[in-house]
């Protein structure tokens, strides 16, 4: 069975624990579910990537398109297949929305199509550590956006982030990000979260800790992610877009650097790997 096919079935068993008599917050839009490149599933290094929430994430045909630009996926050979799937509530009535939603990741591709996705901060960045998205994976913390009437965003703390935060499998030890890991078998793991969010990972991996790994600077900004299930080049700091208004876009840099270190040290005790 493949990365992709199991990740099917974990969708689907997770979208059956969720509360189906629950009325969700209609505010909340619809998650979003991986589906990773043939060159990912059989390159030796991958880097998964995570973020804090997926900021509108959502499908019909209205919404593949890029009003800045004129451009329609469309007139590109591709249409959405599928029913609209715009709030948390669509993704829980319609029956195939866990294909779809994957389908949805699947001809994203990382921003490609969407030229305002693309020249974001964010996205920019994943390219240049993931080989242009060869060898990269992309998943998310928070499970869907907020929406507020006006503009995508965090979810606020009450009862949004109530809800969301009970979307999960019951069992500690079969969290849905940490299945998710363990699918994807990432060499490196990087959360694009922030220190505001340590407790969501804490919540979502067992026994997971954070450590100092660059000197001199406190592990508020960048930290080494160490738990089960982990690679050990597991690593949080902040979203690429807040480190560059800050003018510490290096910091991915430093990440970068110590990955690289660890494989040489890895290398030098290992002559024949």
């Amino acid at each position: 069975m493949g990365m992709n096919d199991e990740l099917r079935d974990l969708y689907n068993a997770w979208k059956v624990v969720l509360p189906q008599n629950q009325q969700p917050p209609r505010d909340l839009g619809p998650p979003y579910l991986v589906k990773v490149t043939p060159d990912y599933e059989i390159s030796p290094k991958r880097v998964l990537v995570i973020g804090q929430e997926d900021y509108g994430w959502k499908w019909s045909t209205r919404e593949l398109s890029d009003d800045l630009t004129g451009y329609t996926y469309k007139e590109n050979g591709k249409e959405w297949p599928h029913l609209p799937i715009e709030s948390w509530g669509d993704f829980i009535e319609q029956p195939n929305s866990v294909d779809a939603l994957m389908y949805g990741c699947e001809i994203f591709e990382f921003g490609k199509e969407q030229p305002k996705s693309f020249n974001s901060p964010l996205w920019q960045r994943f390219r240049d550590i993931t080989n242009q998205g060869d060898i990269g994976a992309f998943t998310n913390l928070d499970r869907a956006s907020y929406f507020d009437g006006e503009r995508s965003g965090t979810i606020p703390d009450g009862p949004v982030r109530e809800y969301l935060t009970t979307q999960d499998f019951p069992d500690p030890e079969a969290k849905l990000l940490l299945r998710e890991i363990q699918i994807l078998g990432p060499t490196v793991c990087i959360f694009l979260t922030g220190h505001g969010s340590d407790h969501l990972i804490e919540a979502a991996l067992p026994k997971v800790e954070f450590e100092e790994c660059v000197t001199n600077l406190p592990r508020e900004q960048i930290a080494r992610v160490c738990g089960p299930g982990l690679p050990l080049a597991s690593y949080r700091t902040y979203h690429p877009g807040h480190l560059s208004r800050c003018a510490k876009g290096f910091y991915l840099d430093l990440i970068c650097k110590d990955i690289a270190r660890q494989a040489s040290s890895k290398a030098a005790v290992e002559p024949n790997a």
